[in-house]
């Protein structure tokens, strides 16, 4: 299995452990596909029980402390952040700089692709802003943010029960377990 850092902070952000992985914009980004699954506090064994047929619904909760989440996010212990326009522009700027000093020392070969398709890609993202929610990384959230960490953008499907995960794959130290 192959887990992936953010290089800046160590922290994990993804893994190939999903179904629904594929490389995106000449790789710029890797996709991952998340789905809503239902967690629950308590542990229901009712085994061979029939939901529908005791007048439960099969997509509602399993109890009053049940929470839908992105299976993702739950895996990777992924929180969603806030981010204003402004707030998620000048962070994009830092981050994007620091991965391009990255890449000047370690892939110059890559360097220009990056920025054409990083800058088009945050377009995107700030032309729609409100279709965007942003995570990151648990720990570096109760770290307190001290360093420049990975916002990864996720954009939910029309659906609204599945969404895709974004992470900026020149970004990614990729780890094999």
């Amino acid at each position: 299995m192959l887990i992936y850092k953010d290089f800046a902070t160590g922290h994990e952000l993804a893994s190939d452990s999903f179904p629904k992985i594929t490389v995106e914009m000449d790789g710029l980004l890797l996709k991952i596909g998340a789905k809503l699954i239902t967690i629950s506090d308590q542990q229901n064994f009712n085994t061979g029980a029939n939901a529908s047929a005791e007048g439960e619904d099969d997509d509602g909760p399993l109890d009053e402390n049940a929470r839908q989440v992105l299976d993702v996010a739950e895996t990777l212990r992924l929180v969603e952040q806030s981010y204003d326009k402004k707030s998620y522009v000048a962070h994009m700027k830092e981050y994007m700089k620091s991965i391009k000093e990255r890449l000047e020392k370690e892939k110059p070969e890559r360097v220009e692709g990056f920025q054409k398709g990083a800058q088009e890609f945050v377009k995107k993202i700030v032309g729609n802003f409100s279709d965007w929610a942003f995570y990151h990384n648990k720990d570096y959230v109760e770290d307190g943010c001290d360093k420049l960490g990975m916002p990864i953008p996720v954009l939910w499907n029309d659906d609204g029960k599945s969404a895709e995960f974004y992470f900026w794959n020149d970004a990614l130290v990729e780890e094999k377990v």
